[in-house]
């Protein structure tokens, strides 16, 4: 079997029929998703520079609706005659003149002009189109007695039916109310085997809203699981971290508290070393002198009783004795002798 790669931004936009198409026929081919950010490099060497190509085998081809009309003449949905196959693409037409209309209120700028499109789109531009859907698809189950778009079977006609009013039906649903055998026709697509696995797990739902179709992501539940549990990973780590910063501070201060009562410890017992030994200094030297001053009132004493030859006998000889020795004595002897 020939291989099949399609190659289509993240959105739906002008690739999104091919590949209802595909996936309700359960064919195998790659859905290859282009990044914006690769699209520079990559248009030179598409067959016309520009999005969506189909590669089929070692041939690549372009234009979105030639590719989906190829892929549902491949798979049997593309009617059952040539007048079917004009019905579907006469559609497939239509739905493509829809879709300026989108973009133009979608890509303006200015609120003002855009609410001013808007209104147009929904007042104007989606009833006519939406009505053109609506007529043609009654016309057909009245004739076919079937609830398809084109004939009596599944086409392509009844995806460009749904994905032609997906934009509509994602921004405002209501509106729909008015077209049931639109409404009937989405609801049936939407629960064709393939299509409806396909849609459940549909990574994006676009709509053209910009020249290179600007995109809005609908995020699925798991998604968003992933978002919580990258988030509670980081604060976890973040709180770990700062935890971890905490104890280094708290470690660092006790170091530093343990250094500083260290030092004064040491400050402390340095200065009660140096006072003591200051204050026995002191000590010894007025020891020593009174120790010396004594020595001299010894010596003095014992050298006058020598020269004397005898003892004082009364108070009164021992004064005029003791301040004759007194005034022998040097100054500074003299002087503390006096003070005693």
């Amino acid at each position: 079997m020939t291989t099949i790669k399609l190659n289509y931004f993240p959105l739906r936009c002008r690739a999104e029929t091919a590949r209802l198409v595909l996936h309700a026929a359960k064919r195998d081919f790659e859905d290859k998703i282009v990044q914006f950010a690769d699209w520079p490099a990559l248009k030179p060497n598409t067959p016309f520079g520009s999005l969506p190509y189909l590669e089929v085998g070692d041939e690549v081809f372009g234009q979105s609706m030639a590719i989906a009309s190829y892929l549902a003449r491949e798979v049997g949905m593309y009617g059952s005659s040539n007048l079917d196959a004009l019905k579907i693409e006469q559609l497939q037409q239509l739905r493509e003149d829809l879709i300026p209309s989108e973009v133009d209120a979608w890509k303006e700028a200015d609120e003002t002009k855009k609410t001013e499109l808007r209104k147009k789109l929904y007042e104007t531009i989606y009833p006519r189109f939406v009505g053109h859907f609506e007529r043609l698809i009654k016309e057909n189950q009245a004739r076919t007695k079937s609830e398809f778009t084109v004939g009596d079977k599944l086409s392509l006609a009844d995806f460009i039916i749904f994905d032609g009013t997906e934009t509509l039906n994602q921004q405002n649903p209501a509106f729909l109310d008015g077209y049931p055998a639109v409404k009937a026709v989405r609801a049936m697509v939407a629960k064709v085997d393939g299509v409806k696995q396909y849609l459940e797990k549909r990574p994006f739902m676009a709509v053209c809203a910009r020249k290179s179709c600007q995109h809005y992501y609908v995020i699925k539940l798991v998604d968003v699981v992933a978002v919580v549990v990258i988030v509670v990973v980081v604060v976890v780590v973040l709180i770990i971290l700062v935890m971890k910063v905490v104890v280094v501070v708290v470690v660092v201060v006790k170091i530093v508290v343990v250094v500083v009562v260290v030092v004064v410890v040491v400050v402390v017992v340095v200065v009660v070393v140096v006072v003591v030994i200051v204050v026995v200094v002191i000590a010894v030297v007025v020891l020593a002198v009174v120790a010396v001053a004594a020595a001299v009132v010894v010596v003095a004493l014992v050298a006058f009783n020598k020269e004397e030859g005898r003892r004082p006998s009364t108070i009164s000889e021992k004064k005029k004795q003791l301040k004759k020795i007194i005034s022998k004595m040097p100054l500074f002897i003299r002087y503390k002798t006096l003070n005693i």
